[in-house]
């Protein structure tokens, strides 16, 4: 929709296209939430592992949140991490997002890895 081939948009309609994304990624992760709790008690769950970059998955997260922080006024640093693991990458990425999203309604919460900071 931000491609200028169909035309510009203004601030309200920008906004609200990130509101809309926020709130697709939101239902999204709901959603595999249920499925992955349903397949745990089927014993049905299976991962699939790989070894990546753990940084990878977590700038991947940050960027799936940067809409909802940039609506909050919040900035986001972490320390990287320079190290590999063998994971599901996409379990692992719902554990950060699980971890991470939750602060965006209570900056109280602390974190040694990530630093929000309302601006």
């Amino acid at each position: 929709m931000q491609n200028p081939k169909f035309g510009t948009l203004n601030d309200k309609q920008t906004e609200c296209i990130k509101d809309i994304q926020t709130a697709g990624i939101n239902l999204l992760g709901m959603i595999n939430e249920i499925l992955d709790i349903s397949k745990i008690e089927s014993g049905t769950l299976k991962l699939n592992l790989r070894t990546f970059e753990i940084n990878l998955c977590i700038n991947e997260t940050l960027n799936i949140l940067k809409p909802l922080a940039d609506k909050k006024n919040i900035q986001i640093k972490y320390t990287e991490i320079p190290m590999y693991i063998c994971a599901d990458y996409q379990k692992l990425q719902q554990i950060f997002f699980n971890i991470i999203r939750p602060v965006f309604d209570n900056l109280n919460i602390l974190s040694p890895l990530f630093y929000f900071k309302a601006q």
